[in-house]
């Protein structure tokens, strides 16, 4: 029944254990790190923004209404007298004015003003809005590097550990030789300081190991403890065609671009007529519209009103010169900014090509000093060759092993960035 129970237990700790462990991969990674970026969060801020300034983008088109009052003094006004033998009696305005009016106007056409003016902040959004990706991509290639920094470290300590445990069972094995006297106690030593420089060089891994999962817990907010785990992303197929229109700055350029054709047209329907309806009403003292009526008086205008710049001195034309000059210089930005991309994937396909290669020649030369360490252990137990021998063959196979890892995982990471130069 005990036996049972603590059955159970063990059972039960096991499962909780392996329920807890960590499992990251690195779009989980780059979802936690974007989330906790500041500046992300001004999407939303430039969205309600836009709106505003739509709003009152609309608003310009409503009718404006306006209340005035005015009054004056004057020293002197119209005064009218007739002769005698004319029945009509003599006219003198008062000194004094008051009126108090409301006056509307309508913009019935503005020469596709307000149009051009919606085009350009919808263009400048969407510009503001791309501009926010360049962070993000940066923060994700700062997480993709400390992502297989970590991986490359883990295979490390992986292999050290592998070998320790083997040199663990020499270690044994020569000591029994020693008890029965067929080996010198000297041989034990030798393995016992290597036993000891690997496991300062596992410490050493593990120290830095932490340090970078410190940065990556500071970067996505998460709590990554050295017990999780890390999956490696699947290796990528090459890209087939030089496409760079996804990523971020390519694309913030064609915003850009945009943006600049929108202020071209806003440009020209500045130079269109427009045609306004207005109207006023108000009450005044005198009537401002009879010149005999010096009593307070209603009144009211209604009327159309058409205005049109014939001439601005070529101001319109040298701006819209000025925005064709600046979409010159993005395309020349663009043409730069794709070569600089063609050069870094023409260094990565060569990149990725010699990863094959040593990878292949990284194989073939672990299975060699594998062999050669069999032998290596043999001729030890038999006394035939020294501990100092050995553990060169011992250690042959650490760096084979090593190097066999560690290219394997630079040809993934050359192949995460070889994708990030199409879709970042």
């Amino acid at each position: 029944m005990r036996r049972t129970l603590l059955f159970l237990l063990l059972t039960l700790f096991g499962l909780t254990d392996a329920r807890s462990q960590q499992t990251y991969t690195l779009d989980s990674l780059y979802r936690a790190a974007e989330a906790r970026l500041p500046l992300l969060r001004n999407k939303e801020l430039i969205a309600a923004q836009g709106e505003l300034q739509r709003a009152n983008l609309y608003a310009r088109r409503l009718p404006q209404l306006q209340l005035t009052a005015t009054g004056s003094f004057q020293s002197e006004n119209v005064k009218l007298d007739f002769p005698p033998t004319v029945p009509i009696p003599g006219v003198e305005l008062p000194l004094y004015r008051a009126q108090l009016y409301a006056e509307a106007n309508y913009v019935l056409y503005d020469g596709g003003r307000l149009k051009a003016a919606q085009q350009t902040l919808d263009q400048r959004l969407q510009t503001s809005q791309a501009a926010l990706e360049a962070p993000a991509e940066q923060v994700r290639q700062t997480v993709q590097q400390l992502f297989f920094n970590v991986l490359i470290l883990r295979k490390q300590r992986a292999i050290l550990e592998t070998g320790m445990a083997s040199l663990r069972e020499r270690q044994k094995a020569l000591q029994a030789a020693i008890d029965a006297g067929a080996a010198l106690p000297a041989t034990a030593i030798e393995l016992e300081a290597q036993l000891l420089r690997t496991e300062a060089q596992t410490l050493q891994l593990k120290q830095t190991e932490a340090g970078l999962l410190s940065a990556l817990n500071t970067l996505t907010g998460l709590s990554i403890d050295k017990e999780a785990s890390f999956t490696p992303p699947a290796t990528p197929p090459p890209p087939a065609t030089e496409d760079f229109s996804q990523r971020t700055d390519i694309r913030l350029i064609g915003f850009r671009q945009m943006e600049l054709a929108a202020k071209a047209e806003q440009s020209k329907a500045n130079r269109k007529p427009t045609v306004a309806a207005f109207a006023k009403a108000g009450i005044g003292y005198p009537n401002p519209l009879n010149f005999f009526d010096d009593q307070i008086s209603p009144y009211g205008i209604i009327g159309l009103q058409a205005s049109w710049q014939l001439f601005d001195w070529k101001v319109s034309k040298r701006d819209q010169d000025a925005l064709k000059y600046q979409q010159l210089m993005l395309d020349n930005e663009r043409e730069q900014r794709i070569q600089q991309l063609k050069t870094e994937e023409a260094r990565l396909r060569e990149q990725w090509t010699l990863y094959d290669q040593l990878i292949a020649k990284d194989a073939a030369a672990l299975e060699l000093q594998k062999q050669l360490l069999a032998t290596a252990e043999t001729q030890l137990q038999e006394g035939t060759i020294t501990a100092t021998d050995y553990l060169q063959k011992w250690n042959a196979v650490q760096q084979a092993g090593l190097q066999l890892e560690l290219h394997r995982l630079q040809k993934l990471q050359t192949a995460m960035q070889w994708e990030s130069l199409h879709k970042p």
